[in-house]
């Protein structure tokens, strides 16, 4: 069992959505924006401390969600600052950028962190395509290519050329190699197709942002298409296979947790993720296909999150109990507690950090080995 600190770096300080997209930046002040960076990569160090096992990113553009354009380079000040924790960026989504490029900085992260890159390869969002000026049109199949254009740039040790439908170089040999010969692949598990190919390259099939009660059980579905895949490859995946990320505030009671998370999350679905809803709902009806039902405009009250696994909000010893239901319903190895999110203080977020080192983190893990003995629980 292991531990995902993931943060998307969230604008704060907004006081009403925009209601379009992109956000105009007029609100973004560059000197609180790196207050809130400072403060983001302390919170990943703290994270390694008290115990997690991957300190995660993702990749935004122009939206207040997320002020991390390109995570490899906040990650690679958290590879030098840490020395344990696997630097999981969650990721560069291939379609929209040079795969070379990507299989370059990747290597940098795993050189710099002594082998602890895990390389997550999304398609990315419908929006950041937007963003970019890029037709979403055919991009599973580049991010097919890209991806196995990184596999090749890591493990080839001598130049080679690469002329595919999407992708051509005449030459490639990147500098620096990855200290891992194959690092661990994280993909996504939001569309069938997406998830066979993550399947049949054994990637790590995660669920980033649990948004309502349906996220989890197509999630399900999602393992169910995982599986079978598998087994027609001839070979049997483990709990490590799979990961879910959900919000997260631990307090020293359960109102004050609770207190602090319906501010947060109607702060992030009106500010932030809601903001631009029918603009974004209209870019991901064909780019998500039997998918987008997913992301209609839902907003669950914090007691509706926690009684179907969408929240771990309470106490330590309630955060306890709520990961058990949520791990016995959704059972996965890779858990993401997602302490920053909305607009939750960096106190805050670390009174969280450090409730889940000293009084959730133990209890968890011997519960999860016990059960493990006793899969029949």
């Amino acid at each position: 069992m292991k531990f995902l600190h993931y943060t998307s770096a969230p604008w704060p300080d907004l006081t009403e959505p925009f209601g379009t997209f992109p956000h105009p930046n007029r609100a973004c002040d560059p000197d609180r924006a790196g207050e809130v960076l400072r403060d983001t990569l302390a919170h990943m160090v703290a994270a390694e401390d008290v115990g997690f096992d991957w300190l995660g990113m993702g990749e935004e553009h122009m939206n207040a969600y997320g002020m991390v354009p390109n995570p490899t380079q906040l990650l690679a000040v958290v590879a030098a600052r840490t020395r344990r924790a696997s630097i999981a960026v969650l990721g560069n989504p291939l379609p929209l950028l040079n795969p070379v490029r990507v299989a370059e900085e990747y290597a940098m992260i795993d050189v710099l962190s002594d082998g602890r890159l895990v390389a997550g390869f999304p398609r990315g969002v419908p929006q950041n395509y937007s963003a970019y000026g890029i037709s979403t049109d055919d991009s599973r199949d580049v991010l097919c290519e890209a991806i196995d254009l990184v596999l090749a740039a890591w493990e080839r040790p001598e130049p080679f050329a690469w002329q595919g439908k999407h992708f051509s170089f005449p030459a490639v040999s990147i500098w620096p190699r990855p200290v891992q010969r194959r690092p661990e692949i994280v993909m996504s598990s939001k569309s069938a197709e997406g998830v066979r190919m993550a399947a049949k390259r054994r990637a790590v099939m995660a669920e980033i942002f649990v948004r309502d009660g349906a996220v989890l059980e197509h999630f399900e579905t999602s393992r169910t298409i995982y599986l079978r895949q598998a087994a027609e490859d001839g070979w049997s995946p483990g709990l490590d296979r799979f990961a879910i990320n959900v919000p997260c505030v631990i307090a020293s009671s359960d109102a004050a947790a609770r207190r602090l998370a319906a501010g947060a999350l109607h702060y992030q679905h009106t500010c932030l993720t809601g903001s631009f809803e029918v603009q974004k709902q209209a870019l991901a009806n064909q780019y998500y296909q039997e998918s987008a039902h997913l992301l209609g405009r839902r907003f669950d009250s914090v007691a509706d999150r926690i009684a179907y696994g969408g929240l771990i909000c309470g106490s330590p010893g309630t955060a306890v109990d709520q990961i058990r239901t949520l791990l016995r319903r959704h059972p996965v190895g890779v858990l993401g507690l997602q302490t920053h999110f909305g607009n939750l203080t960096p106190d805050h977020v670390h009174d969280s950090l450090v409730l889940f080192g000293a009084r959730v983190r133990d209890d968890v893990l011997t519960w999860d080995a016990e059960r493990t003995r006793q899969p029949h629980e």
